[in-house]
């Protein structure tokens, strides 16, 4: 009976995990915090991070900027955005911030990444 109770537990986990991972994918343009999260899914943060650690491995702002990281790598790749547009359409404060995250992410600058790619 314990063990039929984790894993009705588990799936609910993975099914709040699953629900924040695509409402982080739909809305990363957006100043995403964990009081945010609790207030969009009506639970508490660390119930969130919780059920995000257990599927992703990471938090949820951990797993948004991976996201925004994947996303960006795209419009580097696939547009001609300059670096302050890429920052904004993929919800990075700033330029200078984005590219620092984008460099300790991908292990290149967002413009070396560019010219290697494109």
């Amino acid at each position: 009976k314990m063990l039929e109770n984790q894993s009705i537990y588990k799936d609910r986990l993975t099914q709040l995990a699953e629900q924040v991972h695509l409402f982080l994918e739909k809305n990363i343009e957006k100043n995403i915090t964990n009081t945010m999260l609790e207030e969009q899914f009506h639970l508490h943060s660390n119930y969130i991070a919780r059920a995000m650690k257990a599927t992703f491995g990471k938090t949820a702002l951990e797993v948004l900027l991976e996201i925004r990281i994947r996303y960006a790598r795209q419009y580097l790749i696939r547009t001609s955005y300059d670096l302050q547009t890429i920052a904004k359409v993929t919800g990075f404060s700033s330029e200078i911030y984005f590219s620092n995250c984008f460099k300790k992410s991908v292990g290149m600058a967002p413009r070396d990444y560019r010219k290697k790619y494109s």
